[in-house]
């Protein structure tokens, strides 16, 4: 019987609330506290990602790896000159069929491929550089 339309019934009124002026004005503001709080949630989210990176100390630590199946552990160090390297320390399968420490055999620079798997340099002389958007 009611449609989107004002109707009258015997000397009343009959307007569906969402056709009322309060209730546009409800949904506008509803609009702009959304919009608000997604912008301060996104701030908060910017500074709370730029505290962490404040740091150079946030990137040190052991991290484990997982590389086309094989799992390793990582440990991240600081050299004196404030650079930073990666170097393996752990290797899940460390031998190979015949009992042998496996080498860095498929490393492109052929004078590493001597190198122990477990003590292969991942990258070295990385610079941290903090990027503070505030």
């Amino acid at each position: 019987m009611l449609s989107f339309a004002r109707k009258s019934a015997q000397n009343y009124e009959i307007i569906p609330i969402f056709a009322t002026p309060y209730a546009k004005n409800t949904r506008k503001m509803r609009r702009f506290i959304a919009v608000i709080f997604n912008i301060l949630a996104f701030s908060f989210a910017l500074y709370s990602q730029n505290n962490l990176n404040a740091s150079a100390e946030s990137i040190i630590g052991e991290y484990e790896v997982r590389h086309q199946g094989e799992l390793s552990h990582v440990k991240v160090t600081e050299d004196t000159d404030g650079t930073f390297r990666a170097q393996v320390f752990w290797v899940e399968d460390r031998l190979d069929d015949d009992g042998n420490v496996r080498l860095d055999s498929k490393n492109p620079d052929k004078s590493l491929r001597h190198v122990v798997c477990d003590e292969i340099v991942l990258f070295s002389g990385l610079k941290y550089d903090s990027f503070l958007v505030f």
